[in-house]
């Protein structure tokens, strides 16, 4: 699995490397509205969303007028509200997403991996409960609005139980958590 995750983080470096006029450059920043799909012991458990921040780098190698492949840098804060206590995690994720041009609007499509930097609640540091890894199935859409500006929407379907342990410290730490994590992103794009 590790094989993986450094293929999907060479892929960016591999992109930078052969620059040329059509490597597009860019920063992007904007809000985060995470989610937990979660169970206990096959239960589901309802949590609230919360609002975070991510903020992040781009490169969109172009390999059409229509059709390219964009990897990115980002930082993006995690983390629910359940049962009045705050869950917040920080990841840094590669995605690598495919966009489709249709004039000003951009349909995307991809898959990210993160790699998890920290995870506390209301009661301390809890990362060990955690795994270290978050695979995520992207989709999403952008409006352009000029040569440099652009607004993204993009929804993260997480693949993965990111728990490791009882995450929530019932039953004497017997009970099976199953938590992925999902969210709704809004962006402010940049393009050098």
């Amino acid at each position: 699995m590790k094989r993986y995750i450094y293929i999907l983080i060479l892929i960016p470096l591999l992109t930078i490397s052969k620059a040329n006029a059509q490597n597009v450059f860019g920063v992007k920043a904007g809000l985060n509205f995470p989610s937990w799909n979660t169970s206990i012991n096959g239960v589901k458990v309802n949590n609230t969303r919360s609002i975070k921040m991510m903020y992040g780098g781009f490169v969109n190698h172009r390999f059409s007028e229509k059709v390219s492949l964009q990897t990115e840098l980002l930082y993006q804060q995690m983390g629910v509200v359940m049962d009045k206590v705050s869950y917040d995690q920080s990841y840094v994720y590669v995605p690598v997403i495919l966009n489709f041009d249709i004039n000003e609007l951009v349909l995307s499509t991809g898959f990210q991996v993160g790699k998890l930097l920290s995870a506390k609640s209301d009661f301390g540091d809890i990362q060990s409960k955690f795994n270290q890894y978050d695979y995520q199935f992207i989709l999403g859409s952008s409006y352009v609005f000029s040569k440099h500006i652009e607004i993204e929407l993009r929804y993260a379907l997480g693949l993965n139980n990111i728990a490791s342990k009882n995450v929530f410290n019932i039953l004497n730490d017997k009970a099976q958590n199953d938590i992925k994590n999902n969210s709704i992103g809004v962006t402010l794009n940049y393009t050098f």
